[in-house]
């Protein structure tokens, strides 16, 4: 019998919260996703979102499919026995793959967990499922999905009770640790319009922008009105929620053909072009946000690359001028052209409604596959979602073996040429 020690699980690790960014289309359950991981709530009603809300939050998952997912212990076989590998409803990439076949025994000691998760959360593996399910109100500050919450719906209660009683009589050989609270902010984004994106921004004014950028925004007789509705995934002032300091995006669009564009009257002229009489796919959308956000990276670090080797320094001290210019040498070997892309999930949503389109879904993991993204199906039912935990725990888990595998942690790393020396950024 391993002994493990039992962790402080009120407690974070960090003041660093991850930054996940949620992108998509208008109808594709960003809010309720943000909604259902806060307050343990989901929407009834369609609530469009009109600006950048960010939300705070620790989260600490009670389902043990994502606890798996947040274990850096766990082996390939634990995967396969929560059904996270084999599974039909989500896709890994290669770095969790890789990190998961790599794993031979199990290093329960804070100091190898934190190493591993780069300091964003510890685990706790001793048995608490006898006395805790999830985690109780002494135990954590969150208690949302705990039997003995007085503020828990009947529903949830027998629910909760049934899941307490199945997983003690289907005892596995593996049982998912708990995480200590993670600081996550998710930031929930206005629906997207392929006509309306502009990649970056240096300023996050946008009152001098040409009108070859603007478009017809630029006319718009309401002034502001409808220049607010042009929103930048990328402001290099840092002051914006969309800045370089995102840790991901979590791209979203519903399997629901009807909820992404309304049909177009019948045309009374005859025209060749089919196009006319065709709405938007949702995945149409999907993919001019992933080749925008790919132009706004590229712009932001060269941006940024320029900023760093023209800025002044203090000639005053031999010291500091002697370093500045060592590492404005070494900025200046980079590769200005250096393309880097955060970790991006890709969720498909509205999975299990009866008018979800299977050929969506089909598509969505092909392309999931094609770019080398994660791939999950999750569906945000009323009182009834499914997959909406596990794709938040698959882009922490995503974000930081991304960041190991880069070599360095933090939200911004860059490609580097051969031979060049990786710069670091600090954002105001």
């Amino acid at each position: 019998m391993i002994s493990h020690d039992r962790k402080n699980l009120m407690r974070s690790t960090t003041d660093r919260p991850l930054r996940f960014a949620l992108l998509g289309p208008h109808n594709s359950s960003k809010s309720s996703i943000v909604s259902i991981i806060t307050s343990n709530k989901s929407l009834g009603n369609y609530y469009p979102t009109i600006q950048n809300s960010p939300t705070l939050l620790q989260f600490q998952p009670a389902n043990p499919k994502t606890r798996t997912l947040l274990d850096i212990n766990a082996a390939e076989a634990d995967f396969e026995e929560m059904g996270i590998i084999g599974g039909t409803d989500i896709n890994l990439t290669e770095p969790i793959l890789s990190a998961v076949k790599k794993i031979r025994s199990r290093n329960t000691s804070t100091e190898h967990v934190l190493s591993k998760t780069l300091n964003y959360y510890d685990l706790d593996y001793t048995e608490l499922d006898d006395k805790l399910f999830p985690i109780s109100p002494y135990s954590s500050p969150l208690n949302y999905s705990s039997v003995s919450s007085p503020f828990s719906s009947p529903f949830e209660h027998s629910f909760e009770k049934q899941k307490v009683r199945s997983n003690s009589t289907n005892r596995s050989a593996y049982t998912p640790p708990y995480t200590t609270p993670i600081l996550l902010e998710l930031i929930d984004t206005p629906g997207v319009e392929a006509e309306e994106l502009i990649p970056f921004l240096e300023r996050s004014l946008d009152s001098r922008l040409a009108k070859d950028v603007l478009r017809n925004l630029a006319e718009d007789n309401d002034g502001g009105l409808g220049r607010a509705r042009v929103k930048p995934l990328i402001v290099g002032s840092g002051i914006s929620d969309l800045n370089g300091s995102i840790d991901g995006y979590i791209l979203c669009y519903s399997c629901i053909p009807e909820t992404t564009l309304d049909s177009p009257p019948p045309s009374y002229c005859v025209t060749d072009d089919p196009q006319d009489n065709q709405p938007l796919k949702p995945l149409e959308v999907v993919k001019a946000i992933k080749s925008t956000l790919e132009e706004a990276w590229t712009e932001y670090l060269r941006y940024h690359h320029n900023w760093e080797v023209g800025k002044e320094y203090d000639i005053f001290s031999i010291n500091h001028s002697l370093k500045t210019l060592w590492n404005k040498s070494k900025i200046a070997q980079t590769d200005p052209n250096a393309t880097y892309l955060p970790p991006i999930v890709m969720v498909a949503t509205h999975c299990a409604h009866e008018l979800a389109s299977p050929v969506l879904v089909e598509e969505g993991r092909k392309l999931a596959k094609q770019w080398s993204f994660p791939f999950i199906e999750i569906d945000c039912s009323f009182e009834n979602w499914t997959n909406v935990e596990e794709c938040v725990g698959l882009m922490i888990r995503e974000s930081i073996e991304s960041q190991r595998a880069a070599g360095q942690s933090g939200a911004l790393k860059k490609s580097k040429a051969p031979g060049a020396v990786k710069p670091k950024v600090h954002l105001a």
